[in-house]
């Protein structure tokens, strides 16, 4: 009887140790309570009866209970899933028999599959957004979750899922602790953070290589396009209207060539520009203005009145083209210092003695299609000189004549010539003595000075001389 008690003690207290160390496992882990029910078999002997039980979940001990009729017993075992308990203690001397037991409620650790979902959102719409979301299973309700963002943000509270904002690029470690009954789960996740205002600003200028000859060839600067907060523009794409294109990390400048045809073209140049980090893509379009190519062909013509009139020496230029466009403007320069002429054809004096040069100008629709310059030598307006003479008596026959004579503009007086009217001549300058033929009648004679210089221009002047008879 001694040694059946003993037994029966050491059966207690091997349940007892189980139980403690089941509880003392429990507080490190997340609980939840199932029920499972379960059948089992048992055998009494003289000495004892045992019951074992099985179900669903985990593993679990119970105690049977004694049996009040000989040959039987029943057992009942706590544990949801299989489980085995000893029978209860049977009268004395009766028979082995059978029992059953149900299962009863268990522990066990229901936390897994531990880890963090990433979402990232919005990088170049409305601002880069992280969603962290955990992925543990079995969780018990009310538990505590934290969330430390390595930037210095955290959100604390029972939030499963949770979104958050970085300032700046760089890589950060995402830690998620669940608190439950006690008992930290961790979980971590390093991702890589763009941060905010990451979408870039395209711009660029055009810039006509000659703008004055008309010509077909642009220069594109895009180095004014902005880069994103903290990083660089990685790339530039450029369409430039024609069904050309031309891209790359180092083509923020570049030439293009455009080929003309006999109409004008205003062609749309596109640039995309695309931001680092975030691969944000930004885009600006400028139209951009293609001359016609047109086939000039001809020459201005030169005429001019005669310098030696009173309307003095007056030019004009007159256009002989094909190919010009009905509508084209004409634009006369000149290297006297005066102001342009417009028109065609057109007509300009100048001043001074000189040669000069003017040039040509055809445009349409403001732009250069052709250009010509010719040059031209001009008498000025001061080229004709001026003369007057007047007689000083000296004797009845004869008399002294002296011419003052002027002229201007750079020219000089190249010829001088007499006509006394009595059908004598001298050619000298200035100062002459002229005896005239002696006569039985009074004679009136006139004499004319006239000067010539070297613009091509003369002057002359009269004066009239009685000779008595003699």
């Amino acid at each position: 009887m001694q040694l059946r008690k003993m037994k029966s003690f050491r059966n207690y207290i091997t349940v007892f140790a189980t139980i403690v160390m089941l509880s003392a496992c429990s507080k490190y882990v997340d609980t939840r309570t199932t029920t499972s029910t379960g059948t089992g078999s048992g055998t009494t002997t003289p000495i004892s009866s045992g019951g074992s039980g099985s179900g669903s979940g985990g593993s679990g001990s119970g105690a049977g209970a004694t049996p009040t009729t000989p040959g039987t017993g029943s057992g009942s075992g706590s544990g949801s899933g299989g489980g085995t308990g000893p029978g209860g203690t049977p009268l004395p001397g009766t028979p082995p028999g059978t029992g059953s037991g149900s299962g009863g409620t268990t522990t066990k650790d229901s936390v897994y599959n531990l880890g963090i979902d990433t979402l990232r959102t919005g990088v170049c719409t409305t601002g880069e957004t992280f969603t962290f979301t955990s992925t543990a299973k079995g969780v018990a309700t009310g538990a505590t979750y934290e969330w430390y963002f390595a930037d210095g943000g955290q959100d604390i509270g029972t939030k499963t899922s949770v979104t958050h904002q970085y300032q700046y690029n760089g890589t950060f470690t995402v830690l998620l602790k669940i608190k439950s009954n006690g008992v930290y789960y961790n979980a971590s996740i390093t991702i890589k953070a763009y941060g905010q205002n990451l979408i870039p600003e395209a711009n660029f200028n055009a810039q006509q290589s000659n703008p004055n000859s008309g010509g077909n060839i642009y220069f594109f600067n895009g180095s004014g396009s902005k880069a994103p907060q903290g990083g660089s523009v990685g790339y530039y794409e450029w369409d430039f209207g024609d069904g050309t294109s031309s891209s790359g990390s180092s083509k923020s400048t570049l030439t293009k060539s455009y080929t003309q045809i006999p109409r004008d073209q205003t062609l749309y140049v596109k640039l995309t520009v695309t931001g680092n980090p975030g691969g944000c893509k930004a885009s600006v379009t400028q139209d951009v203005f293609i001359p016609a190519k047109y086939t000039v062909t001809g020459s201005f013509s030169i005429s001019t009145t005669n310098a030696c009139l009173p309307s003095h020496e007056v030019f004009t230029f007159t256009p002989n083209y094909s190919g010009v466009p009905a509508g084209a403007d004409y634009k006369w320069e000149y290297s006297d210092g005066s102001p342009a002429d417009y028109g065609a054809p057109i007509s300009h004096t100048f001043l001074y003695k000189n040669f000069y040069t003017v040039k040509l100008t055809i445009s349409y629709n403001g732009q250069t299609i052709y250009t010509e310059q010719q040059s031209i030598s001009s008498k000025g307006q001061d080229t004709n000189p001026t003369v007057s003479i007047y007689s000083q008596y000296t004797n009845p026959t004869t008399y002294s004549y002296n011419a003052n004579v002027s002229i201007g503009g750079g020219w000089a007086i190249i010829k001088s010539e007499w006509d006394f009217g009595d059908g004598t001549t001298a050619i000298t300058p200035n100062v002459v003595n002229h005896v005239f033929p002696k006569s039985t009648v009074g004679k009136t004679y006139t004499i004319t000075m006239k000067v010539t210089s070297n613009s091509g221009c003369t002057a002359q002047d009269q004066t009239q001389t009685y000779i008595p008879a003699n």
